[in-house]
């Protein structure tokens, strides 16, 4: 019983994790967006 509840905590913060890097990476992509905006490198 009990390692089945640890065994789904460790999913949860594996997923959390996961989550995480995900919104980094869409920070990152969101930020160099900006930053070529602003260089007037893309035209909208």
């Amino acid at each position: 019983m009990f390692s089945n509840k640890k065994r789904k905590y460790d999913e949860i913060s594996n997923h959390d994790e996961t989550l995480n890097e995900i919104i980094d990476l869409y920070e990152q992509i969101d930020s160099f967006y900006e930053n070529q905006l602003l260089a007037g490198k893309i035209n909208n």
